[in-house]
């Protein structure tokens, strides 16, 4: 609706604004004024009230036509709400896919979306939310005598501008109780290609955590060179570090500095943007799930690997005369696949990771991860209720006491 349109019914829009006298139809007529003209909504109620002069909207108007937004929007929802700076760099292969489960866009709004700056991608963003979990804490042990054989040092003293430097840690998925028995992930990261892998562990026992180690290293498209947890009892015990010395001599391992949680970075940042951005913060407590839980993990590791862009920070700068200020620049974003290719081209895992990410739908893949874990959420919260009928159902046995020597 044009300008004009909207100055002519600007009077009749006062009166009906001063005549109302509850809250909820004036606030109902400003909802409907700012859905229809697209404004701020204190800068609607100052014309309302006549405490200011309307005055056309300067500039060039809208770039983009509403419809190419509304696309790009679902796209973006499908994709799984990466950042607008991921969303463009991964822009051609997002809009393909989703033609192939939706149809072909029109050629205007199809040219305007892929015309579309990272900045324009974060204005339309905006309109709906994008939910992000925090980190899970770590957890640090005490001193034991095995810990003595493991070098302190941080996380990046140990990267050299190669591949295959990796750091581990475990995410809690205990849905804020930590009692009883319940699943943990492990995480694997490498520090130079950011490629993530993820596999559950049941009680983050050594045995399982071994197995998780053992899993996600052959699915490593690189070769490991060196492995950086933290001070964890899952990680720092005789069963982890003698698989790693007796199976893996090549292998080098070292640990976190106590209470210097940035040592151990790299793998922080991926708890928050790979574990809980997929099973957020729900207890899962059923070790028959573990098969289930392992497949889910492949596929978000790969999705992850294949189709979520990430970005590098390449310099940290003081800013001049401004206290715990800095300046932070960030290199292109690109997939975990898109380093590994720059960085070891004659990889001979590259080509058979590029002909999967070519035949393969993100979108049916990211619904498929989301249709799986809420069916396992469904199926525990049946057999919790389930569970909670039958104690009520129990007869209470009678606690008096019987055959007491003492009666």
């Amino acid at each position: 609706m044009s300008e004009l349109t909207f100055r002519d019914k600007l009077p009749q829009y006062r009166r009906q604004y001063g005549a109302m006298r509850s809250k909820r139809a004036r606030g109902a007529l400003l909802d409907r004024l700012i859905e229809e003209y697209q404004c701020e909504r204190k800068y609607l109620i100052k014309l309302l009230r006549g405490k200011r002069n309307y005055r056309a909207r300067r500039g060039r108007g809208s770039t983009y036509s509403e419809s190419s937004k509304a696309l790009v929007l679902k796209v973006w929802i499908a994709c799984g709400q990466p950042c607008s700076k991921y969303m463009k760099a991964q822009m051609s292969k997002s809009l393909k896919d989703y033609q192939e489960l939706h149809g072909v866009f029109p050629e205007k709004e199809l040219r305007e979306m892929q015309k579309m700056s990272f900045s324009t991608l974060e204005r339309v963003f905006a309109r709906t939310s994008n939910i992000r979990c925090g980190a899970h804490r770590n957890k640090h042990s005490g001193k034991t005598w095995i810990k003595s054989l493991i070098p302190e040092e941080p996380g990046k003293a140990s990267e050299d501008g190669g591949t295959g430097i990796l750091q581990m840690d475990t995410v809690a998925l205990c849905g804020g109780n930590m009692a009883e028995s319940f699943f943990f992930i492990a995480t694997l990261t490498d520090a130079q290609t950011q490629w993530v892998e993820i596999a559950p562990t049941w009680n983050r026992g050594a045995y399982y955590t071994k197995e998780a180690l053992e899993e996600m290293m052959k699915r490593l498209p690189i070769k490991v060179r060196h492995v950086h947890p933290d001070n964890g009892s899952e990680f720092i015990n005789k069963l982890f570090v003698n698989y790693l010395w007796e199976e893996h001599p090549e292998i080098q391992i070292s640990r976190s500095r106590p209470n210097m949680k940035n040592d151990n970075c790299r793998i922080e940042q991926k708890n928050g943007s790979v574990v809980r951005e997929y099973f957020q913060d729900i207890r899962f407590d059923r070790f028959k799930d573990r098969e289930e839980l392992q497949e889910i993990c492949r596929d978000v590791a790969l999705y992850t690997n294949l189709f979520k862009a990430t970005k590098k920070l390449v310099s940290k700068v003081k800013r001049p005369g401004m206290r715990g200020k800095y300046r932070f620049r960030y290199d292109k974003p690109q997939t975990p696949l898109e380093r590994l290719q720059a960085v070891e081209p004659e990889n001979q895992n590259v080509g058979k990771l590029v002909d999967v990410y070519e035949n393969t739908n993100q979108i049916l893949l990211l619904q498929s991860i989301n249709r799986r874990i809420n069916r396992l959420v469904r199926q525990m919260r049946i057999s919790r209720d389930e569970n909670k009928k039958q104690e009520k159902e129990s007869p209470i046995q009678d606690k008096t006491l019987v055959g007491c020597p003492c009666i």
